[in-house]
């Protein structure tokens, strides 16, 4: 049975209460999300990629005709001459296949011109199949990579947005991989089902284009486009990412479907409550997350958070959730009933709990936004954990013995990071959950004197114990201005 927080956290509050908790029933929006989370498939990255860092640094290629081409590739003489022995790329229109430099302009090289002398390019190209099949969402698939083409742009070379065919039986993704190479412009664009773009600079940004191999991934059917190289030369070899033969093959749409369900729930707890959270299964440190955000989850958690926002990103923008990841702690103490036996046998005399740090995905310090009391929401727990396990995981405890006074006892506090997430349909107090009431509220009465009812109830829900805390003056206006 999922467990609803529907409570606030503050300093004198007991998480272990049973006055304050309260049990979901199995059609709530919580549990809903819950039951999805527990059964989801892993949810694989749409575009993703980065330093082929499994690659050798002198790949060894040789182009038949050519010889070794030198990379980077930068003497316009032998990129003359490298074009030669290569012919400019077509591009399919329905059921033909044409070329127009004002759709498409490179050079192309078949695949049976091209071979590497370094062994290491094998193992390399081996030992990157793992990372590929775990953020395409089928974790430990032994995905088989097939050389397609090589591609040398130069100044003014592009293609227009476009979608891809599939080249050969099984392949469902195409991994690009770009060769050491200088050169301004050429970022690869991808668009998301929802229109979003992901750009791939292969470390331009970072000034390692030049020296390592980096790679992109897209599925096959996604939309994307090359953009104009202004200088240089970029050189790029393509791959399809194959289904092994005679395996069964990971549905990757069945975790898309399941996101598009978990955001019909998200949509509804949006415009109620309008907070939710989720308790991380493992440890992570403050330093890590500061350091990392999003990037230091593992396992599980990773998982879900990745589903979770990937159905966030299906709600229309006046519904959509804020991310952020709040470190809280449980303080408990325990009495020892074993009358000085050697086995210890611990009961609880009183807990706390307390949040200190908050921060945004991506690792940003957002802890003045912090208050006494933090609005968690609705609770989503796929795991079904109680209420103590929720909290379980790394602990730090001191015992104090018996002095002849006071019996045993021991003091333990519970270390946990949860992922927080507040909807837009609190408007422009989306950091509500985190506030002082009273503060807030009457900025919300002075600016917005005629705030239409529906936005303030959703606002009043995400804050912690509104009624409880507002004074009576403010919550007769609020009243007012609600009726």
């Amino acid at each position: 049975m999922a467990i609803k927080h529907t409570r606030t956290y503050d300093e004198d509050s007991n998480p272990d209460s049973e006055a304050e908790v309260e049990h979901d029933d199995p059609d709530s929006p919580a549990a809903q999300i819950s039951d999805l989370l527990r059964e989801a498939p892993a949810l694989g990255e749409f575009t993703f990629g980065g330093l082929a860092n499994t690659l050798p640094r002198v790949p060894g290629m040789h182009v038949q005709g050519v010889g070794l081409v030198p990379l980077p590739l930068v003497d316009p003489s032998f990129a003359a001459r490298l074009a030669e022995f290569g012919h400019l790329a077509p591009f399919g229109r329905g059921e033909q296949t044409l070329t127009d430099m004002a759709v498409r302009r490179t050079w192309e090289f078949d695949r049976n011109q091209v071979s590497f002398t370094n062994p290491g390019w094998h193992r390399g190209l081996r030992a990157l199949i793992p990372t590929i099949a775990d953020k395409l969402g089928c974790p430990e698939m032994p995905l088989e990579l097939h050389l397609y083409k090589m591609l040398m742009y130069e100044s003014g070379c592009h293609f227009v947005r476009h979608r891809d065919t599939e080249k050969e039986d099984r392949m469902f993704a195409t991994l690009v991989i770009q060769l050491p190479s200088v050169h301004q412009g050429g970022e690869l664009v991808v668009y998301q089902p929802d229109g979003t773009a992901v750009a791939h600079d292969f470390g331009a940004a970072g000034g390692t284009s030049a020296f390592r191999s980096h790679f992109a991934v897209h599925y096959a059917d996604a939309e994307h486009e090359l953009k104009p190289v202004v200088s240089g030369y970029r050189l790029a070899l393509v791959y399809s990412v194959c289904w092994p033969r005679g395996q069964d093959h990971v549905d990757l749409q069945v975790a898309h479907q399941c996101a598009a369900d978990i955001a019909t729930h998200l949509a509804d707890i949006a415009e109620q409550e309008a907070v939710f959270h989720y308790f991380m299964d493992h440890h992570y440190t403050t330093a890590s997350i500061a350091a990392l955000g999003l990037k230091a989850l593992k396992g599980a958690d990773r998982d879900r958070v990745r589903m979770l926002q990937a159905a966030n990103a299906h709600l229309p923008q006046d519904q959509r959730f804020t991310f952020y990841l709040l470190h809280g702690k449980r303080f408990v103490s325990y009495g020892d009933e074993s009358c000085y036996g050697e086995d210890r046998c611990w009961f609880e005399l009183d807990s706390s709990t307390s949040f200190s740090k908050l921060y945004s995905m991506d690792g940003t310090d957002k802890s003045e936004l912090l208050q006494s009391r933090v609005n968690l929401g609705q609770l989503i727990n796929p795991d079904e954990k109680s209420e103590k396990g929720l909290w379980r995981g790394y602990s730090e405890s001191s015992v104090e013995e018996y002095t002849g006074n006071a019996g045993v006892t021991k003091d333990t506090q519970y270390f946990k990071f949860l992922l927080v997430a507040v909807s837009a349909s609190t408007g422009p107090w989306a950091t509500a959950p985190f506030s002082g009431n009273k503060k807030v509220l009457q900025k919300i009465l002075a600016q917005h004197p005629n705030i239409d009812a529906g936005t303030l109830n959703r606002i009043m829900a995400a804050m912690p114990k509104f009624v409880k805390d507002t004074p009576p003056p403010l919550r007769r206006a609020l009243y007012r201005s609600t009726n």
